[in-house]
């Protein structure tokens, strides 16, 4: 168990647990990450000088892993309390508060509440066209999430307006790349 004396050590815990947690959930540890990414929650909501965008983000990841572990129900509360946070604070338009929005789009796209992860895949990309970073890599990805929850509905003419979206967005990212 790491000490935690105070809000710099504590705010430093948390640090030091998300980046096992996250090292944990890229080996494909979903349970260790998980009980990892606790601990660096934990560390997170004791810490009083902490950027609530860090607190989102160790929110957002366990979220990932509790759903790859096969948790949806606290996956989504994760989530969930990931945007509330974004939110709060003010972050929701930004690139993180896209990512907190598709990653919860995708976990109740998982739990086949594809409506709910239709509506939240359209937030992220309305963010990201606010941001200007619609006609990005993330944005052609968005799109082609929005384009398999839109199929598994039905909405075939949807499906294939997102997938046609983000071909051309995939298309204008490799011609701005610099010559190798």
């Amino acid at each position: 168990s790491l000490s935690t004396q105070g809000p710099l050590s504590s705010a430093l815990a948390a640090e030091i647990c998300g980046a096992w947690a996250d090292v944990y959930f890229e080996a494909g540890e979903a349970s260790k990450a998980v009980e990892t990414y606790d601990m660096a929650c934990q560390a997170a909501d004791a810490a009083n000088d902490i950027d609530m965008e860090e607190v989102a983000l160790l929110y957002t990841k366990r979220g990932l892993a509790l759903a790859e572990a096969g948790d949806l129900e606290e996956a989504l509360k994760d989530h969930e309390q990931a945007r509330s946070l974004a939110e709060e604070h003010s972050f929701l338009q930004s690139s993180l508060g896209a990512d907190i929005l598709v990653n919860m789009g995708i976990a109740k796209a998982n739990g086949q509440l594809l409506e709910e992860a239709v509506a939240d895949f359209e937030a992220a990309l309305q963010v990201l066209e606010e941001t200007e970073m619609l006609d990005t890599e993330m944005g052609a990805r968005v799109f082609q999430d929005l384009s398999i929850a839109q199929k598994q509905l039905g909405d075939m003419e949807g499906a294939q307006e997102s997938e046609a979206n983000a071909r051309q967005i995939l298309d204008l990212c490799e011609d701005t790349e610099p010559d190798g």
